[in-house]
């Protein structure tokens, strides 16, 4: 597996060890979605054929972050709300004002996430417990910010600063 896209982050606090990291990131093991969340977030292990949440050689590290949401398109909220809306009209005589409309919407979300899809992607990463460092696959800095957000929630003590890079341009 090769990382594609890099967030590189320098770990300037916090002693992580093998045995540290497998435990804190086995107690925040993802869990698939309950009935009524969007979305759920947790770890999962980097490697199919392993069953630890670390995958490590020697002191280089990979962990994966696995995210599940539920799909629910604006469309079809939209479609139900709006049928719903026309027999409040038929039944009041006036159309529904905002805050029924928002109230509808809100329930016709309620009643829908029960039965909506699930879709799982990992986002992996790579610790280099040698030289401090964490490295993101990911292009997206949304996505390093909740790979990172869940990092620190799950290890305690450990604090990360985003790695400033500079170019040169080598003289021709």
């Amino acid at each position: 597996m090769w990382f594609r896209n890099l967030q590189a982050y320098r770990i300037s606090s916090g002693n992580i060890t093998l045995n540290s990291l497998e435990e804190a990131l086995s107690q925040r093991a993802l869990q698939p979605c309950m009935q009524m969340e969007m979305q759920s977030r947790g770890w999962v292990v980097p490697r199919e054929e392993k069953e630890s949440f670390v995958h490590a050689y020697g002191q280089q590290w990979l962990v994966a972050l696995g995210v599940e949401k539920k799909l629910l398109p604006a469309g079809v909220i939209n479609q139900h709300a709006k049928s719903r809306l026309a027999q409040i009209e038929q039944m009041q005589g006036y159309k529904p004002g905002k805050k029924q409309v928002r109230d509808i919407k809100e329930a016709t979300i309620i009643e829908l996430l029960p039965r909506a899809f699930t879709q799982r992607h990992k986002t992996y990463a790579w610790i280099d417990g040698l030289n401090n460092r964490l490295v993101i696959d990911t292009a997206s800095p949304n996505k390093a910010d909740e790979f990172v957000e869940v990092l620190l929630k799950s290890v305690n003590d450990l604090a990360l600063e985003p790695l400033d890079t500079q170019s040169r341009l080598l003289p021709q």
